[in-house]
């Protein structure tokens, strides 16, 4: 008995710290939108910290608009110095082609003009 009520009070310290130091965040998309040749795949540069994962860039889908986020988990803690990090191009392929469909920023609510390849 006493060891599951440790167990538990465990669980409870772990996740209340990853709320706390492992927090979840969803930012605009601040570069160009690279829409593939067969408008299936969408990519984005991206920068990160070192004491975050490498973000996803997100996207909801709708019959009209096509909505982009990134999303970011930053483990740092209060005081703490992260290193540089890292940039990449950040892809994500949508269901279905983008088409005519409005492309639209998931945070800002813009709308992103593609730059649509070949």
């Amino acid at each position: 008995m006493v060891a599951a009520l440790l167990v538990m009070a465990a669980v409870v310290c772990i996740r209340n710290a990853n709320q706390i130091f492992g927090h979840e965040s969803s930012t605009a998309v601040t570069g160009p939108v690279l829409v593939s040749g067969d408008g299936r795949s969408l990519s984005s540069p991206a920068s990160w910290t070192g004491c975050e994962d490498q973000p996803n860039l997100v996207a909801e889908e709708s019959s009209s608009t096509v909505t982009v986020r990134i999303h970011r988990v930053d483990h740092s803690v209060p005081d703490q110095a992260c290193d540089d990090g890292q940039s990449q191009q950040l892809t994500v392929t949508l269901h279905q082609p983008l088409g005519a469909r409005r492309l639209v920023d998931g945070v800002t609510g813009s709308t992103i003009t593609p730059l649509r390849g070949q």
